[in-house]
Formats: structure tokens, C-alpha cells, sequence
């Protein structure tokens, strides 16, 4: 299911659980939509080092992998990543010595820096959903570090609070599909899309039915009333929006399965692999 087209030969059903956080706002009418995507970008950065240390991919494991698969990433980051050490240095051409002092070494520490903030936030508070996220705690230490940096170059730091009005983020969910044979699968790499309503503690249970990319043609003699529909999405040119979402202006995809009466949607995104594992999904590192 995670990374690629669902091929539907017997039917089954999916369920989903949506916990959304009553401190904030935010709701999709006609029914719930969730969005497994597959090559997550908030779950970035998880390689070899990341699945021992949580010990959820024993070295043997990641062995059997490469045996059946060959070679690939993140998993093989190691060896087929450049080192810091392969990239060229350039040297600067006349005019250009106002330049001499940036240091990349030095960007690529704040990077690692900030994104420990987060990582931080993800251990301690929200395994799922984390990040230096507005308000949080991850979000002023974020703010903190930008900061001291200003004032350690010499410049005057003025703050200026401000209040969010509205913001919508999930505490909890779970996203599982049961086939004819009655096998349940968890998909790890599921996330809802923002303003996804919180469903009632049972979730939603309902039968699969596949639409493709969820062009008009797509629906045509298709009852999607009370089923999950399954959209397959690709990112259009910029990757700030993707083929189903109205915003792409392309299919709208997902709002015609809402108007015609689904019980959710699930959108698989056109991205090769995972970035929990690859390929192995039963051994994820956030899937802990």
C-alpha cells in the first residue's frame, strides 16, 4: 500500500482514528480525509544509525534487506551519500572576498542544531506530529537560538507578541486496512491533512474503493456513499500542493469524493518508497 497504486482484487475495509487536540480549531465538511503520505518530510533523516539506535532494524535485518532489494536509500545513506569532505571548494573569484567569511560547515551546524529542537519536541511530547511548531516550546527555543545568535553578532533584538488566532494539529491517530482473508495491516507512514476533524474514540470503518487519480471519469457508475476512496496524487511543479487537493486546481479530486459522499479519503502520494524504511515498513524508526 505505502508508495505505490493500490491494486484492489478482493475487497476490504479501512479504518481510521483521528484525535484532534481540543486547544485548537479546524474542520473538513463531508467527511474525513487522511493522507498516507509516503515519503514523509517531517520524518526525514532516518537512516541506518537512526533504526539501531532505536533498535527497532537489527543490523541483520537491514542485511536481509539488502540482499532482496539491493542497495537503496535511506538506508544505504552511508555509502551513497557524498561526505562533507567530497564537495568541492571553489575558489573565489576576484571582487568576491566579501564572501571569504560564510562558513557552510558552520550553516550546516545551525541546521543540525534547530533540527535537534525538534527532534527534542518528538521525543518528549509527540512522537507522531512534532516539530518547532508555533507556541510550543520547541518553537521559542527555536526563536531563542536565532536570537542569541543576532545578539552575538551585535545586532538589537526587538520581540513583538503575537497571538494565533487559529491553528489545527492532530494529538493522535491511527490509520489500519483489513483484507478479504481478515488480516489487519497498520500503515505506519499515514498522516491526516490539516483540518481533519477528530473522529469519535471507534474512528471510521468502511469498504475500499479505488478511484485512480480521481478525475470526473474516475467516478462514472462508481458509489463512493459511505466508503473510503482511495485517490492515487502527485505533486504538481513546486511540491506545494498535489493533483487531488483543491488547491491544485487540477482533479479536485477530494472534494468530489466529499460531495458525493464518502466516508473519508485517502490520498497515496506519487512518491517512490518511504522515508520509515526503505523498502521494509514493519521496521520504521518513528514507528515506535
Amino acid at each position: 500500500m505505502v508508495g505505490r497504486a493500490f491494486c484492489l482484487y478482493s475487497p476490504f475495509t479501512i479504518a481510521i482514528q483521528v484525535i484532534a487536540s481540543d486547544s485548537f480549531l479546524g474542520a473538513l465538511a463531508h467527511g474525513k480525509s487522511i493522507n498516507p503520505q509516503t515519503d514523509v518530510w517531517h520524518h526525514r533523516n532516518y537512516g541506518r544509525n537512526i533504526g539501531r539506535h532505536h533498535g527497532v532494524c537489527p543490523d541483520g535485518q537491514w542485511a536481509q534487506d539488502e540482499k532482496k532489494y539491493g542497495i537503496g536509500l535511506p538506508r544505504d545513506h552511508a555509502s551513497q551519500l557524498f561526505t562533507d569532505a567530497d564537495y568541492p571548494v571553489f575558489p573565489l573569484k576576484p571582487g568576491q572576498d566579501a564572501y571569504r567569511d560564510i562558513d557552510a560547515a558552520r550553516m550546516k551546524r545551525d541546521i543540525i542544531a534547530l533540527s535537534n529542537i525538534a527532534l527534542q519536541y518528538r521525543d518528549t511530547v509527540n512522537k507522531q506530529w512534532w516539530g518547532r511548531f508555533p507556541g510550543t516550546d520547541a518553537d521559542r527555543a527555536g526563536m531563542k537560538f536565532m536570537t542569541d545568535e543576532f545578539t552575538r553578532l551585535g545586532l538589537k533584538v526587538e520581540t513583538f507578541p503575537y497571538v494565533l488566532p487559529r491553528d489545527w494539529r492532530p494529538a493522535a491517530w491511527n490509520l489500519s486496512y483489513t483484507s478479504s482473508k481478515g488480516a489487519k495491516i497498520d500503515v505506519a507512514t499515514a498522516f491526516p491533512v490539516s483540518g481533519t476533524k477528530g473522529t469519535s474514540p471507534e474512528g471510521i470503518t468502511a469498504e475500499a474503493i479505488w478511484v485512480g487519480i480521481g478525475a470526473a471519469p474516475d467516478f462514472l457508475d462508481r458509489d463512493v456513499r459511505g466508503k473510503a476512496v482511495i485517490i492515487y496524487s502527485t505533486f504538481v511543479p513546486g511540491g506545494r500542493s498535489h493533483s487531488a487537493s483543491d488547491r491544485a486546481g487540477l482533479f479536485n479530486a477530494n472534494a468530489r469524493a466529499q460531495q458525493l459522499g464518502a466516508a473519508m479519503v485517502i490520498n497515496v502520494m506519487a512518491v517512490p518508497a518511504t522515508a520509515s524504511s526503505s523498502p521494509r515498513v514493519d521496521c520504521a524508526a518513528f514507528r515506535k
